[in-house]
């Protein structure tokens, strides 16, 4: 067992999932791969890298306004979720609004 699975072993109560991949040597890492979680700030990625492809198609500009709804639905439980300014820890976009 590796360094990194015995210290994921030994976190009680914790379940933590690894995805690493290695584009020098394409060496591929997966634990605990196949457990679903709530996306949480992660769905931010996944947005990003959607702009950029659709910007490098010639779809949208990275100097275009796009629309942002502060609420989505949960795949963990289908709930309707938003987030409110007062709520958020990340206060620096709110001015950019608009």
């Amino acid at each position: 067992m590796s360094e990194l699975e015995t210290f994921i072993a030994e976190q009680k109560n914790k379940i933590i999932s690894i995805a690493v991949y290695d584009f020098e040597t394409g060496q591929e890492i997966f634990l605990n791969a196949d457990h679903a979680f709530h996306p949480a700030s992660t769905f931010k990625v996944h947005v990003m890298m959607e702009v950029f492809q659709q910007a490098e198609q010639g779809l949208l500009s990275l100097e275009d306004c796009l629309p942002i709804l502060n609420s989505f639905t949960s795949i963990a439980d289908g709930s309707k979720f938003s987030l409110l300014e007062s709520d958020d820890a990340e206060q620096t976009l709110y001015p950019r609004i608009g």
